[in-house]
């Protein structure tokens, strides 16, 4: 296929034992996963760039720290207050307020906007509370090792064969259309007391359901005993239980793109753009400083980002990648001098191709 696409001059025999590309432990041993190899390299933005809110990383992991302890009726009255099924930039601002996490206000915008821009490319006003959630664990499990919240940490230790398990099984959910709101039907229908939360039977049981009706079953079914091994290890908390969110925090796949719903990178359509049309946003800023000293305000940076959209999709808006809040989004995570300006070189650059294997 390599060679079909993209030529045979390149040793592509070499190039996958040097990527390490051939699975090894079941179902699919000594095959490629080519999924999650297609899934593997991403546009992203480097972490000592001018990109990226410092605030927002500690805050991911502290948020879903808290939800952990929550029953799945706590966690929809908490983000889903007026229960239609949506949640809004107001409501996000309560849950945060509840979750005591300090936020401003004009950081809860930011972090709506941030996840609007990938799980509900539609919409501006609200996004769907399940997707949400599913996201926002995605996020949280991917910050870096200094603001790891401690599920992310306690996974680090588990066994091979746990984290393959449920890498295989949460995409083919995912990939089957049943990923965050069949999960939660699901999750609720075993939840057999009411109670909001799966013991280790129900957890079992529940497992049991989503490996038969995987399309890799039976190479991915799992004994009883093993899934109750597995229900001590998605018990992050160590409460006896396990929540909606230790659920999703094991199902959630990170080398599929999840139905079009997320990205492994929150910002990755946003970053592929900059990344693919680098000349061309360059241009559009050297137009939009006159007196060439390389750096611009937040407002020209929003202007040549518009601009950028424009000569893409030319005329047509449907043809244009970034949505009006994406570039809202992404220039809200822009970190400008005490002078209120950015060396836009430096930002260029700071979209990098990532190998996140």
């Amino acid at each position: 296929a390599c060679e079909t696409i993209l030529g045979q001059k390149v040793l592509w025999d070499t190039v996958a034992e040097v990527l390490d590309v051939v699975e090894k432990v079941p179902p699919h041993r000594g095959g490629v996963d080519y999924n999650r190899f297609l899934h593997r390299f991403h546009v992203v933005i480097s972490e000592e760039s001018c990109v990226g809110p410092t605030w927002m990383e500690g805050v991911l992991a502290t948020m879903v720290d808290k939800l952990l302890r929550l029953s799945v009726q706590d966690l929809l009255d908490l983000f889903d207050q007026d229960k239609n099924g949506r949640l809004s930039i107001a409501e996000l601002s309560e849950a945060v307020k509840r979750l005591d996490v300090g936020l401003s206000s004009a950081q809860v915008r930011s972090l709506f906007l941030t996840f609007a821009a990938h799980c509900d490319e539609s919409a501006e006003e609200d996004i769907e509370v399940e997707t949400f959630l599913a996201a926002l664990v995605v996020a949280a499990r991917e910050q870096n090792e200094e603001h790891q919240s401690r599920h992310a940490r306690a996974r680090k230790a588990w066994p091979k064969w746990a984290t393959s398990y449920l890498r295989h099984l949460g995409r083919d959910l995912w990939e089957m259309g049943k990923g965050d709101h069949h999960l939660l039907e699901l999750f609720k229908s075993f939840d057999a007391d009411g109670n909001g939360l799966l013991d280790p039977a129900e957890f079992v049981r529940i497992m049991a359901d989503l490996q038969a009706s995987s399309p890799s079953a039976p190479a991915l079914a799992l004994e009883p005993a093993s899934l109750k091994e597995l229900a001590k290890l998605s018990d992050f908390d160590g409460s006896g239980f396990v929540s909606y969110v230790e659920i999703l925090l094991a199902l959630q796949p990170t080398d599929t793109t999840l139905g079009g719903h997320l990205r492994f990178d929150l910002f990755e359509q946003i970053c592929s753009t900059v990344w693919n049309n680098a000349q061309a946003l360059l241009r559009a800023l050297h137009n939009l400083d006159p007196e060439k000293r390389m750096k611009v305000d937040a407002e020209t940076l929003t202007k040549a980002l518009h601009q950028l959209n424009s000569t893409i999709g030319g005329d047509s808006r449907a043809k244009r990648p970034l949505l009006k809040f994406q570039i809202e989004a992404l220039v809200n995570h822009v970190q400008f001098g005490e002078d209120g300006l950015l060396n836009y070189n430096d930002f260029v650059d700071a979209f990098q191709v990532k190998d996140c294997s």
